[in-house]
């Protein structure tokens, strides 16, 4: 027998049709947002950097971080300011013209009571590549030999500052009288060694020593470090002032620039074609032997790249001091160097 089924009632919720509505409500704005145009990209911040000197590899981390969008991801527009003879790259950082500045440890020791005086943010290359050279067969081997010389060492401004501080620090560490020493003028070309009217020059073996050993000279090369005169190169210097005014910015750049000095230590090929970019008529081999030269200084196995310590900066303080270049008291290393952005950059990580 068929029975038919019981009629279904149905119950309508008056609620059902308001909550419809609010679950549109709610979700419409997370529609619209997921809709819209993302907003657009602040304009990146401009940063110039006052280069030591001409372009060459020496500055070879800032060209790499560049060239391979390490400052870009850092929304910065770097443009790189040369160095060279007559160039005032002190003065310039002082005065606002450019934002960072490639300098030695004596520029900041020097202006270290000047209005908005340069600080140091990092040592890019943490061991001097200042040598002493004599010629193969002079038969100078030491600063032992240096008395009843003739040693180019003055009258070349900036230059002739590091070059006098490091030679009178390795010959009082020694116990070697000056006085029996003459002192000519540096010669950038070499030729008064050459011609041997002095028999030692001061070179950087990231620069002169290239040269001269590409002209098929053969050296003597005299290291003040060997003789435990140690003191940073190249130090990434900044405003006084601009730790406070813009502290992000210097972060970034120096975060960039460091990831750039490591990729020149992982990547030779890379940093050799960002430098040729740059370089004016370079010569592909000096630019590649300056790569190698300067690999030891930058990374010397201690430490981070880039960091500095208290120590060092006491020591050519006191080098100073003793060479009678520095005549003021330093009342506090706060005002030469900071740390405050390698230890945001590494952590508190020294290695």
């Amino acid at each position: 027998m068929f029975i038919s089924p019981k009629p279904v009632t149905i119950i309508k919720n008056p609620y059902a049709k308001r909550l419809r509505v609010f679950l549109i409500l709610l979700i419409l704005p997370t529609l619209l947002t997921a809709c819209a145009d993302p907003p657009p990209k602040p304009a990146p911040d401009p940063v110039r950097i006052h280069l030591k000197w001409r372009h060459q590899a020496q500055f070879a981390g800032f060209y790499l971080a560049r060239e391979h969008g390490l400052y870009d991801a850092e929304n910065l527009d770097v443009s790189f300011i040369e160095g060279g003879p007559g160039t005032d790259k002190v003065g310039a950082l002082m005065s606002g013209q450019v934002d960072f500045a490639v300098l030695a440890p004596e520029d900041i020791l020097l202006n270290a009571h000047a209005k908005n005086h340069p600080v140091a943010i990092a040592a890019i290359y943490r061991r001097s590549a200042l040598m002493f050279v004599s010629l193969a067969d002079s038969g100078i081997t030491r600063p032992g030999d240096f008395p009843g010389k003739t040693i180019a060492i003055g009258e070349a401004e900036d230059a002739a500052r590091e070059f006098g501080v490091q030679f009178l620090a390795m010959m009082k560490k020694l116990d070697i009288d000056t006085d029996q020493v003459r002192i000519a003028p540096y010669d950038a070309s070499y030729a008064s060694l050459l011609n041997r009217e002095v028999q030692v020059s001061p070179a950087y073996l990231t620069g002169g020593v290239i040269r001269l050993r590409q002209q098929g000279h053969r050296l003597n090369l005299i290291w003040p470090g060997d003789y435990d005169i140690h003191g940073y190169s190249d130090v990434l210097a900044v405003r006084a002032d601009d730790i406070h005014r813009h502290p992000d910015i210097i972060l970034r750049f120096l975060r960039a620039s460091l990831q750039g000095w490591r990729r020149v230590l992982s990547h030779p090929g890379d940093a050799l074609q960002s430098t040729l970019k740059y370089a004016a008529a370079s010569d592909i081999e000096t630019q590649k032997a300056m790569l190698r030269a300067q690999v030891p200084l930058v990374h010397t196995g201690e430490d981070q790249i880039g960091w500095m310590n208290r120590n060092m900066w006491e020591t050519t303080i006191g080098h100073m001091r003793d060479s009678g270049l520095l005549t003021l008291e330093i009342d506090s290393l706060d005002r030469i160097f900071t740390m405050t952005f390698l230890q945001q950059v590494y952590g508190d990580r020294k290695r």
